[in-house]
């Protein structure tokens, strides 16, 4: 393999940002994009000339396009500058480009903003705004006021609601229509988990950038009722092996089989006079909703999860002032919550090798061992020892918080 000049970065993506620098710099002078000067670009570029497969002429087009748009996207050392160029002015450059260039780069980017919508759909964060709730019954289960303002009698409420809705499962022709039949197999197919023997559709997703500014292939693991997005480098680390069709219809149907009818969740609504208490409610997730209970009450509020609303009922006066293991737990792992422990300690979440982890923030040399006797654990990153509590262990952590319990005055929401 031909070596790569220190200018060229070992990506095709920065190769290409290289080869557009050279070019818009041949533009910047009154120079044309000939074809020896594409030709010229592209070698430095990647290192390699077109005959020796490392780059085609539809990359060399690639490369003139970016350079008539003329947009630096890059400080000098190669990362991505804080300050991009308005879209304002990537608009004006578009227009200097063929009708038919246009269209196509627009129809990519609402390819690319449909895959970004799909990624939050997927992950739950998708915001829509004012949304009303629908599901075959709400049930109030019960509710508390948690604020009644001294002048209007104005009152906060906490509605406990239980959700019910029937289970739609996709269809196995829909999954299976999911798939391009034209691409590679290594990329979009069926597959069966050797381990648990449930089955899924494996399609491409949006690409991502990584930490090296590099891009990152992703791959879409569709389930009969839910769908994960993971990079493809780690589906080799998984139980998916691919499956031939009729093996993997028996898997979907055995699958759909097992499911229920109905689901069923429980939910909290923050529902009344919402101004005076809005800054003791979670500060991500900001959604409002509204919904009709089964007995045709009709609600508006914040929408909050398990841990989300024990920690605001805390948050407020209500309940027990002391916190389960399991409740801490929960509040740092599902909403990201720091606790301060009355020793100056913090209990926070903290993501390690792409995995939450639950870090104890604070020990001197000296609390390490007392800490490792109660089940936490050591690992030294980047020449730092740091103190983790086993996600597994409920009792290590039980056993922190009674030896230094949270410091009530000081609950952090991350």
């Amino acid at each position: 393999m031909p070596h790569l000049p220190r200018t060229a970065s070992a990506t095709r993506a920065g190769a290409l940002l290289t080869a557009a620098e050279a070019l818009f710099a041949t533009l910047k002078q009154g120079g044309a994009l000939t074809a020896d000067r594409l030709r010229d670009a592209m070698h430095g570029a990647f290192g390699a000339t077109d005959a020796d497969g490392r780059w085609t002429w539809h990359d060399a087009y690639e490369a003139s396009e970016a350079a008539v748009t003329g947009l630096r996207l890059t400080d000098s050392e190669g990362y991505l500058k804080e300050q991009l160029p308005p879209m304002s002015q990537f608009l004006n450059r578009l227009l200097a480009l063929p009708i038919d260039r246009q269209n196509s780069l627009f129809t990519e980017l609402e390819t690319r903003i449909a895959a970004v919508i799909e990624d939050a759909r997927c992950a739950g964060s998708y915001n829509v705004g004012l949304e009303t709730l629908v599901a075959e019954s709400f049930a109030v289960l019960g509710r508390e006021t948690v604020h009644t303002d001294p002048e209007t009698g104005a009152r906060t409420e906490l509605v406990e609601i239980r959700r019910r809705d029937p289970l739609v499962p996709l269809a196995a022709d829909a999954a299976l229509a999911k798939i391009d039949r034209h691409q590679p197999r290594a990329t979009e197919f069926t597959a069966i988990n050797t381990r648990s023997g449930h089955a899924a559709v494996i399609v491409p997703a949006t690409v991502r950038m990584g930490e090296d500014g590099g891009l990152v292939e992703r791959c879409r693991i569709i389930h009969p009722v839910r769908t994960e997005t993971i990079d493809r480098s780690a589906l080799a680390d998984t139980w998916w092996a691919p499956a031939d069709e009729a093996a993997w219809r028996a898997a979907w149907a055995a699958e759909i089989a097992s499911l229920p009818s109905h689901t069923e969740t429980t939910l909290w609504l923050v529902t009344g006079l919402l101004l005076p208490i809005w800054h003791l409610l979670p500060d991500h997730k900001m959604r409002i909703r509204r919904l009709t209970t089964n007995d045709g009450e009709r609600l508006l509020g914040r929408v909050l999860s398990e841990a989300e609303a024990m920690v605001f009922r805390r948050t407020c006066g209500l309940g027990s002032a002391t916190l389960s293991a399991q409740e801490v737990k929960s509040a740092l792992i599902e909403l990201g919550t720091s606790f301060t422990l009355v020793n100056g300690w913090r209990l926070t979440r903290r993501k390690v090798m792409g995995l939450h982890r639950i870090e104890v923030e604070g020990p001197a040399g000296s609390d390490v061992t007392a800490l490792k006797h109660l089940g936490c654990v050591t690992e030294i990153i980047t020449w730092r020892t740091r103190v983790f509590v086993p996600l597994d262990d409920i009792d290590a952590l039980g056993a922190v918080l009674e030896r230094w319990p949270i410091d009530p005055g000081h609950l952090h929401a991350a």
